[in-house]
């Protein structure tokens, strides 16, 4: 599971640094995989929690957008 996130965090970097082509959101939950945190990227300012499922679903905020 370690290197899935791994993965997560290296696309959020390059995306913050090179940028992309439409406006995304990052999104970050602090109750997130074991209370460690996750973020993510979203084509959406509302937050839909992809880490704890329908009972957090909006559990994050927007920390970051990026155009």
């Amino acid at each position: 599971m370690k290197k899935a996130f791994s993965k997560i965090a290296a696309i959020l970097m390059a995306v913050e640094k090179f940028g992309i082509n439409q406006q995304v959101y990052s999104q970050f939950c602090p109750m997130a995989n074991g209370n460690k945190g996750g973020s993510w990227l979203s084509l959406e300012d509302k937050v839909l929690n992809p880490y704890c499922g329908v009972a957090m679903l909006t559990c994050g905020e927007v920390t970051k957008t990026i155009k």
